[in-house]
């Protein structure tokens, strides 16, 4: 993970109340998943997956994919 970015640093209630963000994952409950290094492993997994669908052709196919592992 990058140097620069945290996962955690938002609380639960900022999420929840600021930005509206309930359901985070289909895979992971990270508000109650008990290994938080686990739990954002699950998460990271799933928005590669889900981002392969916005980066699908071209020459940048693969970028999203290294801003993320960024």
């Amino acid at each position: 993970f990058a140097d620069d970015m945290n996962y955690g640093d938002i609380s639960e209630k900022a999420l929840k109340e600021r930005y509206k963000l309930y359901d985070i994952s289909s895979q992971v409950n990270p508000f109650t998943f008990p290994n938080r290094l686990e739990s954002a492993r699950i998460l990271f997994d799933e928005f590669r997956s889900l981002s392969k669908s916005l980066s699908f052709v071209g020459e940048y196919q693969a970028l999203i994919g290294k801003l993320i592992d960024h």
